[in-house]
């Protein structure tokens, strides 16, 4: 028969390396055996109540799940940025965020406290909590360069993760005065809103903000010339006038 040691390790091992206290003595394991645990270093304790096995913290997953569960947090900002998939951010900071404004704090974690972070906001992924795609640009908005900006902004809608209008729509409804990141994120907006804005590559996007900053006209995009319709073929940017 198994014992609740085998069960609680089992589990902290499905769980990317994770326990709860309220967990492991669910499996069994009784406070005393538990606490025996923590002292010969089999689990070390990370937050009130959450346990860690040694070394995983090393992986950003791992601290994801102990950092949402210990803070009752959603990850945010770069990491759901990643889970997501988009690309091109820095590895740290793994980021979360806390809906009230209380004093958390986390080892190796950046914690955001945002008033303005409601359910509609936030999805699972990999059992993790994690803001949805339009929130998480909004709130990389806060924290980026415009140009790395309108990059995860253009592969968000690229992935069909989201729309431009969508976007700006949430960026919209949670705008308020001195919100970091709301005018810089408009900027980015103005010139994709309206359709004719698709960005196939990065270096598309950074062409297609050259010519906006330098208040050129925008080319239609991806453009199907007649001459190249019988092999789907198409135009990055054209001035078909």
């Amino acid at each position: 028969m198994e014992s609740a040691e085998h069960r609680v390790m089992r589990q902290a091992c499905a769980n990317g390396g994770v326990i709860t206290r309220r967990e492991a003595l669910a499996l069994g394991m009784s406070p005393a055996m538990l606490s025996m645990r923590v002292q010969s270093g089999h689990l070390i304790p990370v937050a009130r109540g959450v346990y860690v096995q040694p070394g995983v913290l090393e992986a950003e997953l791992t601290l994801l799940r102990a950092a949402t569960w210990a803070l009752d947090a959603v990850a945010s900002h770069e990491s759901a940025a990643r889970l997501h998939g988009l690309q091109g951010l820095e590895e740290r900071p793994v980021a979360v965020i806390v809906p009230v404004r209380r004093s958390y704090r986390f080892a190796d974690v950046h914690v955001h406290q945002l008033t303005d972070l409601t359910q509609a906001d936030t999805t699972e992924i990999l059992g993790i909590p994690t803001t949805d795609p339009s929130r998480t640009v909004l709130d990389l908005a806060a924290v980026l360069p415009s140009k790395l900006l309108a990059d995860v902004t253009d592969q968000t809608v690229r992935g069909r993760l989201s729309s431009y209008e969508h976007i700006s729509e949430r960026l919209e409804s949670t705008a308020r005065k001195g919100k970091p990141g709301v005018r810089k994120l408009r900027a980015v907006l103005k010139p994709r809103l309206g359709g004719r804005f698709v960005s196939d590559s990065t270096l598309e996007t950074r062409l297609l903000d050259v010519l906006h900053e330098g208040g050129l006209p925008m080319p239609d995009t991806q453009y199907k010339p007649p001459w190249l319709r019988h092999m789907n073929g198409r135009v990055d940017l054209a001035y078909v006038e």
